[in-house]
């Protein structure tokens, strides 16, 4: 139906603008998550088979290097015992000593350079447990977002129910409240009626119930419009008699025992409004 007035959702409009940039700020943040995610795989992946090649070559580096030192070494103890021994020159033996030192400084830095790759692999490895970590905070965003969103959504409906409409076609009778009012709940804000729903509320003594039927067209006539003829048909008769209400006047004297009888109309006259005082005549042979 058509809007008639609304309640006041000033609080419900502050807290949907809360909620509404509340969401936009972590939408941007999952945005943020979702680009760092992109960035770290790729960096990890690359990281990873990069390092693993890194320490491949540094230990088979590393074995050359260890043989080498060996054979230097075994080399350095034979000299040594010859030289010991007067056999082998001691000039001679200070050549392999010198090329054996030296041979033991590169076997201490191919282990310092194997470490030195095993740390960057593990590192590399630490970027995959950081995007499973990126992942999680992805999921959690996600439902904190939904939450946000299910929480504004209730709150646009609550907004939506301020506004009072119509419940179907009709005219405002009357307006019970006013604006700024303070209405309890399923307070009465307007009166309205529904154009169909018109009719002539009116009393018929028991004597000429006989007379009147159910069906039987009428003409209604009222001081606005003295010399107009409303069209109308009897819609009900009551089945019990009652005493004539005080507020129905009669052209008889005041009888005991009356009939309630409604006048419908098939289309309701405009000009006829709820509460109008009229009067029914029966018998016009239409």
């Amino acid at each position: 139906g058509d809007p008639l007035a609304e309640i006041d959702n000033e609080s419900l409009s502050i807290q949907a603008r809360v909620l509404k940039r509340q969401i936009e700020a972590k939408e941007e943040a999952l945005r943020a998550y979702y680009r760092e995610l992109e960035f770290t795989k790729v960096k990890a992946q690359s990281s990873v088979f990069q390092a693993q090649a890194s320490v491949e070559i540094a230990r088979n580096r590393l074995k050359e290097v260890e043989a080498e030192f060996n054979r230097r070494k075994a080399q350095m103890q034979r000299y040594k015992n010859l030289s010991e021994k007067g056999v082998a020159p001691k000039e001679r033996f200070e050549e392999i000593q010198k090329v054996y030192l030296q041979a033991k400084e590169q076997l201490k830095a191919a282990r310092a350079a194997l470490q030195a790759e095993e740390a960057r692999l593990q590192e590399a490895r630490a970027l995959g447990l950081k995007t499973k970590a990126l992942q999680a905070k992805i999921k959690a965003m996600d439902k904190e977002i939904l939450s946000l969103k299910a929480q504004l959504q209730r709150i646009k409906l609550d907004i939506k129910k301020t506004v009072i409409r119509a419940p179907s076609d009709g005219i405002i009778y009357r307006k019970l409240t006013e604006e700024g009012e303070v209405l309890g709940p399923m307070g009465p804000v307007f009166v309205l009626l529904k154009p169909r729903s018109l009719h002539v509320r009116t009393f018929i003594p028991e004597r000429y119930l006989a007379k009147v039927k159910v069906g039987q067209k009428v003409n209604v006539f009222t001081d606005a419009y003295p010399e107009r003829a409303f069209k109308g048909y009897v819609c009900y008769i009551a089945d019990r008699a009652e005493f004539t209400p005080k507020e129905i006047d009669t052209s008889e004297e005041r009888v005991k025992q009356v009939f309630e009888t409604k006048v419908c109309f098939d289309t309701a006259p405009e000009e006829l409004k709820k509460g109008m005082p009229v009067d029914v005549v029966f018998g016009t042979g239409e």
